[in-house]
């Protein structure tokens, strides 16, 4: 049974979804942070304190000052490391926008199932799964549509309500939600107070 899924998991023709991918990029060329991307550019250090200065502060001053400096340097640090992910997924996306492409599926001891594509797959990050869609587009039926809201609520931390509680949330907020869809970017940007912005702005686009 395992190498059964593991088949049908690696059988699933996958493509990217342009519309986040495009959202992403430009979120990059903004150099703008929505969605929990790290910014482009490194922060700024404090500036320096000069010697005459520093040599009339106390310790309790100095040790702030330290701080302060290291604080920034810790966070520029996570800072490399996210943009470096960031990008090697925008990359990736990139060069198979507009492919049909499979995740191949392996278990292990215990059955459970990995995908073996590092950084595009289903159980990386937010992004991660928000690139990712179907390759093969089926019609919207009414059950798809009660479904597509239960994800939409779901995505944005709504998944502790009831599914019918679920429903009404989407419909409730159903005017954001399609600005979202429409214009993520200049519009009223509802999308970024999600838990999983960008799954919950490629269920939004859909």
């Amino acid at each position: 049974e395992i190498l059964y899924v593991c088949d049908v998991l690696g059988k699933t023709p996958l493509t990217i979804s342009t519309f986040v991918l495009e959202v992403v990029e430009e979120l990059i060329a903004r150099n703008e942070t929505l969605g929990g991307l790290p910014p482009s550019d490194l922060l700024p250090l404090p500036p320096s304190v000069p010697d005459a200065v520093w040599a009339d502060l106390t310790k309790v001053e100095r040790m702030q000052i330290k701080a302060d400096r290291e604080g920034v340097h810790s966070r520029n640090a996570k800072f490399t490391g996210q943009r470096e992910a960031l990008f090697r997924k925008a990359g990736m996306a990139k060069e198979l926008k507009d492919e049909t492409f499979w995740i191949p599926h392996c278990p292990d001891f215990r059955g459970r199932l990995y995908p073996q594509s590092q950084d595009l797959n289903f159980t990386n990050d937010d992004l991660s799964r928000g690139l990712l869609q179907f390759a093969e587009a089926k019609p919207l039926t009414e059950r798809g549509s009660y479904w597509l809201a239960i994800r939409l609520a779901n995505n944005f931390g709504m998944d502790k309500l009831s599914f019918g509680d679920r429903v009404q949330w989407v419909i409730d907020n159903d005017l954001l939600i399609i600005d979202s869809g429409v214009d993520p970017l200049d519009g009223k940007r509802f999308w970024c107070d999600a838990d999983e912005p960008f799954q919950f702005l490629a269920a939004c686009h859909e």
